[in-house]
């Protein structure tokens, strides 16, 4: 198996209330919603997003490496309005570090 690190400049243009919006409906349980008595948690669900360094990482991350820079394609993101995030990766800035294996 190989091993390669890599690194690039992320930009993302965010509306300023989104991230404290994304971390007040970050709630560890959600109410019953289908009458069995389960509990489910966003964090344990989805991620285990508090601070706004969580949130901006989270994105940066998927946009590095899985290539996603339309916030909607993220698994409980598709209500964020189209215009809220603009998130890209600066292809001059990416290089490969180190590949090991």
């Amino acid at each position: 198996m190989a091993e390669v690190t890599m690194s690039a400049v992320v930009h993302i243009d965010i509306d300023p209330g989104l991230c404290s919006n994304v971390i007040s409906r970050c709630v560890d349980n959600e109410p019953d919603t289908n009458g069995r008595g389960e509990t489910r948690g966003w964090r344990e669900f989805y991620y285990d997003l508090r601070t706004e360094e969580d949130v901006l990482g989270h994105l940066a991350f998927n946009c590095l490496v899985n290539g996603t820079e339309d916030i909607r394609r993220l698994d409980g993101w598709a209500d964020v309005p189209e215009d809220a995030v603009r998130m890209w990766v600066d292809r001059n800035t990416a290089e490969v570090e180190d590949v090991r294996g």
